[in-house]
């Protein structure tokens, strides 16, 4: 018996190492956005006490990605005006934003849960948690964003 939960046990832990987290963004070499466009980064910060669920995020109503916990992404865009959703159980004010990006810029995109709204244990696998999209200032987004796991860029 104790020698199948000690075999138990190392299958796990073997099991475990093979497991690899996404590369940080900030160890990521990006190539540039393309000639005319610009870059606009999406992520979730990591915290403990936030809602594990993912959501959506779209922009002018067309999907672009998944906000997941501790992840980044990036869409490179044509210059112009792009409303930013994303799916969300209740509504907050203020809770999508609208911008207007110019040829080579890069804008920094942060989609945070709102704690203690629909964090309840019937909910907590429910990707139905309520959250809002906040623009962050360059330095600091690249900052926050460069220490997220990196799920690829572009193409949608």
């Amino acid at each position: 018996m104790i020698r199948s939960f000690l075999l138990l046990g190392l299958s796990l832990v073997m099991l475990a190492g093979c497991v690899k987290e996404p590369p940080l963004l900030g160890t990521v070499d990006l190539p540039p956005p393309a000639s005319g466009a610009a870059r606009l980064y999406f992520y979730r910060e990591a915290n403990v006490n936030d809602s594990v669920a993912s959501t959506r995020v779209y922009l002018n109503g067309q999907m672009t990605g998944v906000a997941y916990p501790h992840g980044v992404f990036y869409r490179d865009l044509a210059p112009g005006q792009y409303k930013i959703t994303v799916d969300s159980r209740e509504t907050y004010p203020d809770q999508f934003k609208t911008i207007l990006v110019q040829v080579g810029e890069r804008r920094f995109i942060r989609i945070d849960p709102i704690i203690g709204i629909t964090r309840t244990a019937e909910f907590q696998s429910d990707p139905g948690d309520t959250f809002f999209v906040t623009l962050v200032n360059p330095q600091r987004g690249a900052k926050e964003a460069a220490e997220q796991w990196f799920y690829g860029g572009s193409a949608p």
